[in-house]
């Protein structure tokens, strides 16, 4: 008798399969119409799902939006996020957490939105548990790390800028109507 038990409790708690989504994002429009770093992206969620042994998981993507915006302003992050609240995703993968976001508390904000949903958040670069006091932790400083590098290029932008200003050159864009020549005036 107590082995036909134990083959009745196998049967019940069989795995299920994961319902596990990519969320794909580049921030520039070069990126996005040269296709490598999504395709990029999508090869590293799509070993990653194989690896765990997840079907071939739906493709959320926002091709040429910035990390620093909301998902209001993110078309493919407000349709994963539906999913989410209908219950169609068990795990999301990432490439890595700046995909996410770029602004830590953006990124700290999806994840707990997630997390309120009992949905899984696996990252390709940063091993992640974010189950656990540690995991979250790992996460808080990856994030920051994350919008401290998308600082620190705005901050190197700007003063490339200044410095290109300074020796005379041109920055920004030139009026309508106006082009560029070789010596750097307008005409």
């Amino acid at each position: 008798m107590p082995r036909a038990r134990k083959q009745a409790i196998g049967l019940v708690t069989a795995p299920t399969r994961m319902k596990a989504v990519c969320y794909l994002r580049v921030s520039s429009d070069e990126q996005a119409r040269s296709g490598l770093g999504i395709e990029a992206q999508r090869s590293r969620c799509l070993a990653m799902a194989t690896v765990k042994g997840w079907p071939e998981p739906r493709e959320f993507l926002d091709d040429g939006i910035s990390g620093t915006k909301g998902a209001s302003e993110r078309p493919g992050l407000q349709a994963l996020l539906r999913a989410v609240d209908e219950r169609r995703v068990d795990v999301v993968v990432v490439n890595s957490l700046d995909r996410l976001g770029r602004r830590t508390r953006l990124v700290l904000d999806l994840v707990d939105e997630l997390g309120r949903a009992g949905v899984n958040l696996v990252s390709c670069k940063e091993s992640l548990d974010t189950t656990t006091p540690q995991g979250q932790f790992v996460l808080t400083m990856f994030a920051a790390l994350a919008q401290l590098e998308r600082d620190l290029i705005a901050q190197r932008t700007s003063a490339a800028l200044v410095e290109l200003d300074r020796r005379g050159g041109r920055a920004g864009r030139l009026p309508f109507g106006y082009l560029r020549v070789a010596d750097g005036e307008m005409v």
